[in-house]
């Protein structure tokens, strides 16, 4: 007499487990893509201020330690008579065509 055991009608992955596995997945993808993305951002290497209400850049820490004729706690309201904000510094052709690696 052989007596064979009963079939396991149990999945080892259910439904909910295969979601949370592709949310976690997904989750992790877009924090590193994110990463990746933000690490390829040129700074100068200063901490900004960028939640105050007063107008332009207000430079809090030196974060690399090199050299720089900006001091902690200065201010930069205007950049070659543009106003210095987040929304029409990166865009004015002005400053980028005066911007240069190593200035």
């Amino acid at each position: 007499m052989t007596i064979h055991p009963a079939p396991n009608t149990e999945k080892r992955f259910n439904l909910g487990a295969w979601l949370i596995l592709s949310i976690a997945i997904v989750f992790f993808v877009f924090s590193f893509a994110d990463l990746a993305y933000r690490l390829t951002l040129p700074t100068d290497g200063w901490e900004v201020n960028e939640a105050n209400d007063l107008p332009g850049f207000n430079y809090l820490k030196n974060l690399m330690g090199n050299y720089s004729p900006l001091q902690a706690g200065d201010q930069v309201v205007a950049v070659e008579g543009i106003p210095a904000d987040w929304q029409t510094m990166p865009n004015s052709p002005k400053i980028i065509s005066a911007a240069a690696v190593g200035r």
